[in-house]
């Protein structure tokens, strides 16, 4: 009996997910999702060098391996746009700008510091996001996004209007919390009088966000996984194939404006896959370090100029 219900959820899930994935793309199709910023006054700015860190759950460690690179070759970050995943770990950098810290610190965690299953409430979400919200409090020293070293923007998706939301104020853990709180999985989160979901649902590669604040470079890092070499077996696993087509057919369509596409090669890597770590941090360096040579050609085109060192944003203002 437990069996049938659980397969008979698993099924509602993916269902589901398709449906909202296959409206989001036909839309996008359309036109751009509607972004909304809430607080224009960091728009002005026109950062140089705006990073966006796709969705894709523990595939996210990638960007971790990325950052590392990007970060050893001194190219300049002015913004990260973070969507689901992305939007943990542009948090955390944003907070710290410290990769190999960062990757010390995820290698550690556990999935019990993401995720708390309540059974109580498993048609409404089964994961509260309170473990979320308790990691990143736990784990940053900013509470505020006005506090961050990097200006941050996490993307959420508001449930009403149908469209990317990004946010740039007010306490960060909530608004990672709402930029990855999937449907199904995680309850949907109330925050600026909206109802939130998952970023990835309507921008699972933020760039036509990054674009609202009118940047000179977009540096765009996708960790979406491969198909399965072998074809589903029955109908759920149909389900699931497509909602990876889809969500993969937006990313594309997302990805179109970006100046560099970084797309690790992480193969058929889970959503929820912890134990694939290294193997995502090295997919992500990889990946970072062939795109170095088109950074580097782009920048010099914009004339933005590459430190020789890293210009530190510690607190201690010394240099690396």
């Amino acid at each position: 009996m437990k069996a049938n219900i659980f397969r008979l959820y698993r099924a509602k899930r993916f269902l589901l997910a398709v449906l909202i994935g296959c409206l989001a793309f036909a839309a996008a199709q359309a036109q751009t999702s509607a972004v909304q910023p809430i607080k224009p006054a960091l728009q002005a700015r026109s950062p140089r060098v705006v990073l966006v860190l796709g969705s894709g759950g523990a595939r996210g460690l990638a960007h971790v391996g990325v950052l590392r690179v990007l970060e050893q070759a001194h190219i300049p970050i002015d913004m990260i746009v973070g969507t689901s995943a992305g939007s943990i770990v542009g948090a955390l950098y944003a907070d710290n700008p410290n990769a190999a810290a960062m990757q010390e610190l995820f290698t550690d965690a556990k999935r019990k510091d993401f995720v708390d299953f309540s059974l109580l409430h498993i048609f409404n979400g089964p994961i509260t996001g309170d473990a979320l919200e308790r990691f990143l409090r736990t784990n940053m020293r900013a509470s505020d996004f006005g506090d961050l070293k990097i200006p941050f923007v996490a993307v959420a998706t508001d449930l009403e209007k149908g469209a990317a939301y990004p946010i740039e104020s007010g306490e960060v853990a909530p608004a990672v919390h709402a930029s990855v709180a999937m449907p199904l999985y995680f309850h949907s989160v109330e925050l600026n009088g909206r109802t939130l979901v998952d970023g990835g649902v309507t921008a699972p590669l933020p760039v036509d966000v990054a674009l609202a604040y009118h940047p000179t470079v977009i540096i765009a890092v996708s960790v979406a996984g491969s198909l399965p070499s072998k074809m589903p077996g029955n109908s759920l696993s149909e389900v699931r194939r497509s909602y990876s087509i889809t969500l993969d057919a937006l990313e594309n369509f997302n990805a179109r404006e970006a100046d560099v596409l970084i797309k690790p090669d992480i193969g058929t890597s889970g959503t929820f896959n912890l134990s694939d770590k290294q193997f995502l941090f090295d997919a992500g360096a990889k990946a970072a370090t062939e795109a170095l040579p088109q950074i580097k050609k782009i920048l010099a085109q914009k004339g933005i100029a590459v430190p020789s060192v890293r210009l530190s944003r510690a607190t201690s203002g010394t240099t690396e």
